[in-house]
């Protein structure tokens, strides 16, 4: 945990185990400010805050084949006041990701990676000027690495992803 000036705190948690061969790992952070003034009166603070929770699972699937799995979760808050152009408006933030990988050990010294990746993020945005951004994004790759020597090793890889966003204001979401 951590303070500081502008009223401003952080603070996290961690915890893993481990079950047989199979490791485990949740996170968890908190991030707060009262925020500050940029102007020469100094009476506008723009708050900020923001949480995050991420998981992770990683177990072995035989001698030469590993599953990874991982979700992390982020929500972001900014308030911002009526000194600027937009005049009082806030942002609210949030990403959801997902992820999915399998190593697999191939011929000796050489190793494949193939993961799914999927992103969803979400921003709105209120006052003068209110809009929504709604996104994605899915994506599949795959690495290779060849142990060349005990001190080189090549990692070579493709990755093929989609991205979609959708541009609405809060009335089309209503």
């Amino acid at each position: 945990t951590e303070a500081g000036s502008y009223s401003s705190t952080a603070g996290g948690f961690g915890w893993s185990d481990r079950v047989g061969s199979a490791r485990f790992t949740l996170t968890g952070s908190r991030t707060e400010t009262g925020g500050f003034s940029q102007t020469s009166a100094g009476i506008e603070d723009d708050p900020y805050q923001r949480d995050a929770l991420t998981a992770r699972i990683a177990a072995p699937l035989g001698a030469r084949a590993t599953i990874e799995a991982s979700a992390r979760h982020a929500d972001a808050l900014t308030a911002f006041d009526g000194f600027s152009q937009e005049g009082a408006h806030t942002v609210d933030a949030t990403q959801t990701l997902a992820h999915v990988a399998l190593t697999v050990g191939g011929a000796e010294r050489f190793t494949h990676r193939v993961g799914l990746r999927h992103v969803r993020s979400r921003r709105l945005t209120s006052g003068s000027f209110p809009s929504g951004i709604r996104g994605r994004l899915s994506a599949a790759e795959w690495l290779g690495t060849w142990d060349a020597s005990p001190r080189h090793e090549m990692t070579f890889g493709t990755s093929l992803e989609e991205e979609h966003a959708d541009f609405r204001d809060f009335a089309e979401r209503a």
